[in-house]
């Protein structure tokens, strides 16, 4: 067993004692600077949290997805008139809301519906992060 003599500093009986027992005074220099690494450190903590948040609501999203098996290629062989009547800000679920709300084309009306069926009996099957059962 080794000492550590030497390497800490002697303690002698002379004024410093009475500093111990009673209130210290900080600067408030001193505490201005703690404060704001504190707060630095609950901004970066803050960003990591909301950096994870957004990484799971991506997989999340990317899992449903691969759930649902979006295949735009499906999409354009199964659904030509479906896919063909997509716009390009538009995903595929909307432009079923948008065919089944102006009900201008009686194909298109058919394809969204039997689209959104599809969808709704792959969803039963395979149970969604969001379902609460």
């Amino acid at each position: 067993h080794q000492t550590n003599l030497g390497q800490w500093p002697v303690h002698h009986d002379d004024d410093e004692d009475d500093d111990e027992d009673g209130p210290v005074v900080v600067p408030l220099k001193d505490v201005e600077q703690s404060m704001a690494r504190i707060k630095t450190l609950e901004d970066q903590q803050r960003q990591r949290r909301q950096l994870q948040f957004k990484l799971i609501s991506t997989q999340q999203e990317q899992q449903q997805q691969q759930q649902l098996n979006y295949d735009p290629e499906m999409i354009r062989r199964q659904y030509p008139i479906l896919f063909a009547a997509m716009q390009p800000h538009e995903d595929v679920l909307m432009t079923c809301a948008r065919a089944l709300d102006d009900r201008q084309d009686v194909s298109l009306v058919r394809e969204a519906a039997n689209y959104l069926e599809q969808v709704e009996a792959r969803r039963g099957r395979v149970p969604s992060s969001n379902d609460s059962d």
